[in-house]
């Protein structure tokens, strides 16, 4: 009996002490904040890709949510008041509803593997019949399945990127000449 008895007054001194220090951190004003948000954009995944959308959507003054499931990528964009981020795994249904998938304007799937990509987009449009959904393709053959899960636009940076390349070389070999 006073066994439970400690046991219940050390976890409930312990949620004190996390309300106290989250509330500090501001992270549940910002939760509430991210909560307010409507016709914002969610960038899932921060890596290359997704922090070039970032810096675009920055710049436009465009309101949006990050889910970045590595913590090292998610500190970079803490101490940014105008950041929302969420660290956690994009292919939840929980995390989509957490960042208020229902109410946004457009979904950025920028996971490094293409069948986390798919599941955020199934997901996303089962929550969101009408949201945007842009998807990067790692490899080619994972186009038509984005698609077919239910993205508006799919775009492969490294197929681009390569065919931009080649054109630039064909161009140059024919000025060249």
């Amino acid at each position: 009996g006073g066994g439970t008895v400690l046991y219940a007054l050390t976890a409930l001194a312990q949620a004190i002490i996390q309300a106290e220090i989250f509330e500090a951190l501001g992270i549940n004003q910002k939760k509430r904040e991210m909560e307010r948000l409507k016709d914002h954009y969610i960038v899932c995944g921060a890596g290359r890709v997704g922090r070039r959308i970032i810096r675009n959507l920055q710049k436009q003054n465009l309101p949006f949510v990050i889910i970045e499931r590595d913590d090292r990528r998610t500190a970079e964009f803490v101490d940014n008041p105008d950041t929302y981020i969420i660290s956690g795994d994009a292919t939840l249904e929980e995390t989509l509803r957490e960042v208020g998938v229902d109410r946004a304007h457009g979904l950025a799937a920028c996971l490094p593997d293409d069948a986390d990509n798919v599941y955020v987009v199934l997901i996303a449009r089962d929550l969101n019949p009408n949201l945007h959904i842009v998807a990067r393709a790692v490899e080619e053959q994972a186009e038509p399945k984005l698609i077919k899960a239910g993205a508006n636009r799919v775009v492969a940076p490294t197929i681009t990127g390569s065919h931009r390349m080649a054109q630039a070389l064909m161009r140059s070999a024919r000025n060249c000449s």
